[in-house]
């Protein structure tokens, strides 16, 4: 059973417990949280031994996802101009736009990303999660203890979709 499906039970698992501990919540507050999809512990059943640490709201770890592409950089646009100009200079459909997006790359602000899943109509991208803090005397949110993931750990194979991905164990994840 996952910690989200313990949690929608009304039970506060060990993982949420100690989570809450160091995070200074109540752990029931906690397991609302993650009941509602609010807050994630992340797990590898074949990784023991791992302190549990919480990502979501009002903990001090929250993902920040910049997707996007600039204009000085490689990017999408000009597949869509080459779709557009096939289509007559017309709005390209839903499917001449999926044909010129499959299985490109371009750079990001937040690093390269690939349609590489979903027969190349899926995007794909490196991750990275860290711990926030306001810096009282810069007035700015910090970001601390980043660690880095690349896509093909972070992202299931081809053939498999998230959720089992996640309950099989994350079987393929090429994690450093």
């Amino acid at each position: 059973m996952t910690l989200m499906e313990e949690a929608s039970r009304g039970r506060v698992p060990r993982e949420i417990e100690a989570v809450a501990s160091r995070e200074g919540i109540e752990p029931a507050k906690l397991a609302r949280l993650v009941a509602a999809g609010r807050v994630v512990i992340p797990g590898n059943l074949r990784r023991v031994g791992l302190e549990p640490a919480g990502i979501g709201e009002r903990l001090t770890t929250k993902v920040n996802v910049n997707v996007g592409t600039s204009q000085n950089l490689d990017s999408p646009e000009n597949e869509v101009e080459k779709a557009m100009a096939a289509n007559g200079g017309k709005k390209p459909t839903h499917e001449q736009l999926a044909a010129a997006l499959t299985g490109l790359e371009w750079d990001s602000p937040a690093g390269r990303i690939r349609m590489a899943l979903g027969e190349g109509h899926q995007a794909v991208q490196d991750t990275a999660i860290g711990k926030t803090r306001y810096d009282a005397a810069k007035k700015l949110v910090m970001i601390d203890d980043i660690q880095r993931f690349p896509a093909d750990c972070v992202n299931p194979p081809a053939n498999m979709k998230s959720e089992e991905w996640i309950k099989a164990g994350f079987p393929g994840a090429k994690c450093p």
